[in-house]
């Protein structure tokens, strides 16, 4: 069974940080880490040699700072899915949870994106059915105060339309959401029993808690 949505996408997020923490800046893959990242949570990682790994991270790193951030991270993931989702189909015994999870990430993605039109884009209505769909607890959870459910969709698809065409491409959809699930993901720290009346003053949020190996989650459940 295809892992839910959220759980597919918090995947992603998980994986990402895994690894930023360990050097440098913990918000962004150093070369090691990426390196690190791929090897262990992609079955095609040790197969790719240095010199792979090193051009990918070239083409990673669009604003050339020598660091991948999330959004870059992201990118390559979609990039990678594209190419290897007939791949993967092939050797079903193999995969790991990152790679299932891009798998149902994709699966989700196609299901509605050949509805009306029939192609391989998410138009706004697509989108809208798929999130709905798939997504109850994502949109609950990240919803922003004083927004319904629709116009709230509607600026996830204005934000996600990079090139203003209408419809969304698969790297496109995976950013949006990914970056949706950051921010979740940072509110849900700032935010101890669930109360937080949104105060604005933390700035410097972040810095110098959660050391714990485990990023401090999964407290007082």
């Amino acid at each position: 069974m295809a892992a839910p949505l959220d759980q597919a996408i918090g995947l992603l997020v998980a994986t990402f940080h895994k690894y930023s923490g360990k050097e440098g800046d913990k918000n962004s893959l150093s070369k090691g880490e990426l390196k690190e990242l791929i090897q262990k949570e992609l079955t095609i990682g040790p197969k790719l040699k240095d010199a792979e790994i090193a051009g990918l991270m070239e083409d990673l790193d669009r604003n050339k700072d020598q660091e991948v951030n999330f959004q870059e991270y992201v990118t390559f993931l979609g990039a990678l899915a594209m190419i290897y989702n007939e791949a993967l189909l092939q050797y079903n015994a193999m995969k790991t949870d990152l790679e299932l999870a891009l798998e149902s990430i994709i699966n989700v993605y196609h299901w509605y994106a050949i509805r009306n039109p029939m192609d391989d884009y998410l138009s706004r209505n697509e989108f809208a059915a798929l999130l709905k769909e798939n997504a109850k607890p994502f949109l609950t959870d990240t919803l922003p105060p004083n927004t319904s459910v629709d116009e709230y969709i509607r600026q996830l698809f204005v934000k996600s339309d990079g090139n203003h065409n209408g419809r969304l491409k698969f790297t496109e959809f995976l950013t949006t959401l990914s970056l949706v699930a950051i921010d979740a993901h940072n509110r849900s720290h700032k935010q101890p029993g669930g109360h937080g009346h949104d105060h604005g003053h933390s700035h410097d949020h972040g810095h110098g808690h959660s050391h714990g190996p485990d990023g401090g989650h999964g407290h007082h459940h």
